[in-house]
């Protein structure tokens, strides 16, 4: 849409450690009059720090220009102990040359914790055995 797409830094706090590996994410779009101000390109970088350091740039995401629907990107590796991600550098659409980005929706795809997976698996077979008692 735009020949000159502006830059930014967008950085999200987890809340908490996470391993995560993907993303579900809805640019911005209104059927109508308003253009697509969705986020065209950016650099993945994650703290485990709470955003004191951060990492090298991961990878480069280009999510599809939105229509109203959520993406799925696969990173293809598992991030883990992170703290807070960056979407940095990101370019993003604007056909009015206006500053404003929007993101319908971000979601973190979040890996269980090997240990949390063993409890889960635990707590399993004591259920199984005590339906059988």
């Amino acid at each position: 849409l735009s020949n000159n797409p502006k830059t930014l830094d967008l950085v999200f706090n987890l809340g908490g450690t996470y391993s995560f590996s993907g993303i579900l994410i809805g640019n911005y779009w209104e059927n109508g009059t308003a253009p697509n101000r969705g986020i065209s390109t950016f650099g993945l970088q994650t703290s485990i720090d709470n955003g004191l350091t951060w990492s090298a740039n991961l990878q480069t995401v280009t999510p599809a220009q939105s229509t109203g629907n959520i993406q799925y990107i696969d990173f293809g590796t598992t991030y883990t102990g992170v703290t807070n991600v960056k979407f940095n550098d990101a370019t993003h659409f604007s056909n009015d040359g206006s500053d404003i980005v929007g993101l319908n929706e971000v979601r973190f795809t979040v890996v269980p914790e090997p240990s949390a997976a063993l409890l889960g698996g635990l707590g399993m077979l004591v259920l199984l055995r005590r339906r059988r008692a």
